[in-house]
């Protein structure tokens, strides 16, 4: 049984998660999924040497979104706490949060959308 209020959106987007209080270095991700009060982030394989967060952890998350000619960069910007981490047979990790606060952030000027990910890549197997 589905116990989530809001219905989550399956979409593949580089992401950006740092703990609040700085216990570790900020790691490049994946989105599985997204809703208004909960995500589903996904490190892949080439990222085991990141120390993922623990049950409980306060964190922020950039999730980068696509270019808008209107618009321009934006970047998805919340904080939230990690309620579980689930290590995979296939040697991917996930870790879903509750999400608190949301807010869309124009990406600030000389930052480089996809951050460290290339769309190439995200296109070429980060996402399933």
């Amino acid at each position: 049984m589905d116990r989530r209020d809001h219905p989550r959106v399956d979409i593949c987007l580089p992401c950006h998660i740092s703990w609040v209080d700085g216990g570790a270095a900020p790691s490049v991700a994946v989105t599985e999924n997204i809703s208004r009060r909960g995500a589903l982030i996904r490190w892949t394989d080439g990222m085991k040497s990141t120390v993922l967060p623990p049950v409980g952890k306060s964190v922020e998350l950039d999730v980068d979104l696509p270019e808008n000619p209107r618009f321009g960069a934006r970047c998805m910007h919340c904080l939230g706490t990690v309620v579980r981490v689930i290590l995979s047979e296939e040697g991917a990790a996930y870790v879903g949060l509750t999400l608190d606060q949301i807010r869309i952030r124009k990406l600030e000027s000389g930052a480089v959308p996809l951050k460290g990910v290339s769309a190439a890549e995200v296109a070429a197997g980060w996402c399933m």
